[in-house]
């Protein structure tokens, strides 16, 4: 990740503000009879029941995603789990809320999975991840959830007003589409929500991205654990109040500047520690950054171009000179405008390979 995302208040972050409240005070105090009188520590959540009380009654066709579920969970937490085991799932719970420690692997903040919720109980790991994924899926979008939390439009509204690089972090390459196009960027679950379900409706989970980042490049893959090889992953946070710091190093073995492809060029990506590192190592692998990074550079609209630019459309050496001060002054700047990202550190690469 190339710089962090500000974190936006909004009143869409309640509908996870509610469930919190449903996982640690309701379920996992699960000792006595389910009523909507449960919910009384939280009386949106109880009002949003009670008003999609009525999809209980399979006549009336609209899937139930909210009352009859809280229901069916509340009693599977009662009959599956005992009380030992509400009383440490609900530890647990609690430290998983805080992303930023989960993503550093901090001692006592561990991710949950869906795995250990199956490990409890396969029946209630599969009412839990139906309940989580279609919070984010279908009961964003009931009207009884817009009338008071707005939508996810008006969110990212809002996010883009206060975010305005106006490119996708993940990659730096591609835009992200300004509050006045209709629709928005799909919003990544960063902890994907097929291995973590109750991250589903975490908004500090939740990330703007562009379709090659989340479609095409991530999709499920977890930023901290790689399932192949059994081994933890440390991960940026997307949200983190500290600005990253990631030098990208490139090198280039070009004879023909009109006609070189990947295997002439090397891309570097350095942290200032051991840590950062290990943070950059997890990013450009998931995101395949170095392949995408390369075919822009071969791309005949984009590095290639820089190159005709600088040989062909300059032709003393002293402008070149100038021109490569002033990118680099730019550069210095801000890395994340215009090209300035790749096309200094190419153009410095072709510099002191000779090409001019």
């Amino acid at each position: 990740m190339l710089f962090p995302y500000k974190f936006v208040e909004h009143n869409i972050c309640r509908l996870n503000d509610w469930i919190e409240f449903l996982f640690t005070e309701v379920w996992c105090n699960a000792d006595e009879e389910y009523s909507l009188d449960l919910l009384n520590g939280c009386p949106d959540l109880k009002k949003v029941a009670e008003e999609e009380a009525w999809k209980e009654d399979p006549s009336m066709k609209p899937n139930d995603y909210i009352t009859g579920p809280i229901s069916v969970i509340y009693d599977l937490f009662k009959t599956e789990l005992d009380g030992k085991q509400r009383k440490t799932l609900r530890k647990k719970f609690i430290k998983s809320r805080n992303l930023e420690k989960v993503l550093f692997h901090s001692k006592y903040y561990d991710v949950l999975e869906n795995t250990y919720i199956e490990s409890l109980s396969p029946i209630l790991a599969k009412n839990l991840y139906d309940f989580y994924t279609n919070l984010f899926d279908n009961v964003l979008n009931l009207t009884v959830i817009k009338d008071r939390n707005g939508t996810l439009k008006n969110h990212y509204d809002a996010f883009v007003k206060i975010n305005t690089a106006g490119i996708c972090p993940f990659c730096g390459i591609n835009t992200i589409r300004s509050y006045e196009m209709a629709g928005h960027e799909a919003y990544d679950h960063f902890l994907p929500k097929e291995k973590y379900a109750t991250y589903s409706i975490n908004f500090k989970n939740l990330v703007p991205t562009c379709h090659d980042c989340n479609s095409i490049h991530k999709l499920r893959k977890s930023p901290i654990f790689d399932f192949k090889v059994g081994q933890n992953l440390r991960a940026f946070y997307p949200y983190s109040q500290n600005a990253l710091d990631v030098d990208i190093i490139c090198n280039v073995n070009i004879k023909n500047y009109k006609d070189y492809g990947h295997r002439h060029l090397t891309i570097n990506f350095k942290g200032k520690s051991r840590f950062e590192q290990d943070k950059i190592n997890t990013w450009t692998n998931i995101y395949n950054t170095e392949t995408r990074y390369k075919d822009h550079l071969t791309n005949e609209s984009k590095g290639k171009y820089w190159l005709v630019q600088m040989l062909d459309e300059l032709e003393k050496q002293t402008d070149r000179d100038k021109e490569i001060a002033r990118l680099v002054k730019n550069y210095d700047r801000n890395k994340f405008k215009g090209d300035n990202l790749l096309k200094v550190p190419f153009l410095k690469a072709c510099r002191t390979e000779g090409l001019f």
